[in-house]
Parts: structure tokens; C-alpha cells; sequence
């Protein structure tokens, strides 16, 4: 326990020290900002959920952006087979970047509640909703961080970490929209919603917690996370041979 957490305090410190995420926290908040406010005074509409229908689409760049050098960047700078060779499980390395990244986003993420507290001094708002669309904000980081760490893991380098990440991400994203939906056969619609993460996504924030949610996007993210891990232990072994 104590070896995973200084590697996670290790990968913190070096991402809160990269200018690339302070412009990454900076410009997330405006974009969703606009949003909320556009809403907020413009509409006329005292509630959160417009700010959290962005966010299936916009994390998609943000993770891609974030997770694009965890191990892309090791391999390009030649730190990959030391890192490999150090006495650490493979687990602890993928759950180390994974819990690194995370926790930034979480830290991003907090400092929406400003508008939380924006809102209760407006209105007088469902806060059961939003607390169910912040946990549902949760799990949707989380997955797509396991999908950006997983192909990272096998990319050659950043951009191309970056590009496959968000074209994975975008293409279920769209499967779950509905002008793909309406457009699909009656048989394959019930495929796609449940492939899609963000009808799942959209029932959190609606304030409909349900079991099937919260499984789908627990299973997945412990599975992209373990096709890493043994990613992972298929590269150490080719190291090894080559050795």
C-alpha cells in the first residue's frame, strides 16, 4: 500500500507541475462554465443539468489530452523499460497513472461547485439530482481514463495515444446519440444504448440511480484497466527476450 501510494503522489506531483493541465483545468472550466451561465441568465433556467449534458463530449477531448502520455511518453523517451524493470507489479504502475489522472479530474471537477453554490442562493434546486449527476460525472472520468491509460499503453507515441483515444470515445459517444439511434435498425438500438456510456450517463444525471448504470460502468473501467495491466506484462516480456 505504501509503494502504490508514492507512486501516485510520484505521478500527481508530475502532473500538477505540467503546464499542459493548469491550460487543461483552465480552459475545461470556461467551456462548461458558458454553458452553465448561458443557461443560468439567458434561459432563465435554475438547474446543473445543461452543464453536465456537455460533459460526454468534452471529457472526450480533455481524458484524450490527459492520459495521451502516460505510457506513450515513457516509450518515446526510453523511461518504459526502466520503469518496467523497477520492483513494482504492473498493477501498481496502471493503477498508479490511472489514480493520478483521476484524482486530477476530481480536483477540476470540484471547482464546479462554485456553481452549486451559485444556484442554492438563486433558487431552491433538487440537490438529490445533483449529487447524482457529480457521482455519475465520477464513473464517466473514470472510464475514460481506463480507455486513454489502455491505449497509451500500446501507442507508439503521444499523438497517436491522443487521436485513437478520442476516436474510441467519440464512436461511443455517438452510438448513444439519438440522430445514430433513430437511423438504426429497431434490433440494434438496445446494442448501442447499452454500449453507448453516456445513456448510462444521462441517468445519473437525471437522479436515476440504478444498479445496471453503476455495474456497466464499474465493469468496464476494471476491464480496460486489466487489458492494460496485461498489456503491460506482454511489453516487460518482450523486453526481456530482446534483452
Amino acid at each position: 500500500m505504501k509503494v502504490i501510494k508514492a507512486v501516485i503522489l510520484k505521478e500527481l506531483t508530475h502532473l500538477f507541475n505540467t503546464p499542459t493541465a493548469y491550460v487543461f483545468a483552465a480552459v475545461f472550466l470556461a467551456l462548461n462554465n458558458f454553458f452553465y451561465f448561458n443557461t443560468l441568465f439567458l434561459l432563465d433556467q435554475a438547474t446543473l443539468r445543461p452543464f453536465f449534458l456537455n460533459f460526454p463530449l468534452s471529457l472526450i477531448f480533455f481524458v484524450s489530452l490527459l492520459t495521451m502520455g502516460s505510457f506513450a511518453a515513457e516509450r518515446k523517451k526510453g523511461t518504459l523499460e526502466v520503469l518496467l524493470s523497477l520492483p513494482l507489479t504492473k498493477a501498481t504502475i496502471v493503477l498508479a497513472k490511472f489514480s493520478a489522472i483521476f484524482t486530477f479530474f476530481l480536483f477540476v471537477i470540484a471547482l464546479t461547485l462554485s456553481n452549486v453554490f451559485i444556484l442554492l442562493n438563486l433558487a431552491q434546486p433538487d440537490l438529490g439530482p445533483m449529487a447524482s449527476a457529480y457521482l455519475g460525472t465520477a464513473f464517466l472520468v473514470a472510464l475514460y481514463t481506463a480507455v486513454g491509460i489502455l491505449i497509451s499503453v500500446t501507442a507508439k507515441d503521444q499523438i497517436s495515444s491522443f487521436l485513437l483515444t478520442a476516436g474510441i470515445l467519440f464512436f461511443f459517444y455517438l452510438l448513444g446519440e439519438s440522430f445514430v439511434l433513430d437511423r438504426t435498425p429497431s434490433w440494434l438500438q438496445g446494442i448501442f444504448t447499452f454500449v453507448s456510456p453516456t445513456p448510462h450517463f444521462l441517468n445519473l444525471v437525471k437522479g436515476l440511480i440504478s444498479p445496471r448504470d453503476l455495474i456497466y460502468f464499474l465493469s468496464l473501467t476494471i476491464f480496460f484497466l486489466y487489458l492494460s495491466i496485461k498489456n503491460l506484462s506482454f511489453q516487460q516480456d518482450e523486453f526481456l527476450k530482446i534483452s
